[in-house]
């Protein structure tokens, strides 16, 4: 069963769009299919931050179609989970997830909750070449964890419909 899933940041040029890059590149099973968007509108339509891209460049990991764009209300019901880069994504999902009686909602958590409940994946929009690298093995280890977790939860599926 494939999961879909949803990288949320500020603008969606550093982190998300490096998180779906790298989900897309180290998904090796199939498990997911993912995007990744901003809270706000201000680089929608832009390629990833250039500093990001030659890092994910050095590790293989292509990112040249990913473009910017805004959380959507309707990503709170196509996607089956929302995954922020820090508190305050998390926060603003929360208050900001429609009421529904519909049968489907996505799941929202903390991208490295699954690697260090409650950390945060922090911005380096404002920093230099060695901030970016942060972000990327903060985000390379988050995606490691999130692909264990949905095979794990793939594999106890099927064991109980066997």
């Amino acid at each position: 069963m494939t999961v879909s899933v949803l990288f949320v940041c500020s603008g969606n040029i550093c982190r998300s769009p490096s998180a779906e890059a790298v989900m897309r590149a180290r998904d090796t099973h199939n498990l997911t299919v993912c995007d990744s968007c901003g809270l706000e509108q201000f680089h929608t339509g832009e390629p990833i931050d250039l500093r990001a891209r030659q890092l994910l460049a050095e590790r293989d990991i292509p990112c040249d179609t990913i473009r910017a764009r805004k959380l959507k209300k309707d990503d709170f019901h196509d996607f089956d989970w929302i995954l922020a880069m820090d508190q305050g994504h998390f926060a603003y999902l929360k208050a900001h997830a429609p009421e529904t009686d519909c049968d489907k909602r996505a799941a929202l958590a903390l991208f490295l909750d699954k690697t260090t409940p409650g950390a945060e994946v922090r911005d380096p929009y404002y920093g230099d070449k060695s901030d970016f690298r942060r972000m990327l093995d903060d985000i390379e280890q988050g995606v490691h964890d999130w692909l264990d977790f949905f095979a794990n939860t793939n594999e106890k599926r099927s064991a109980s419909k066997a």
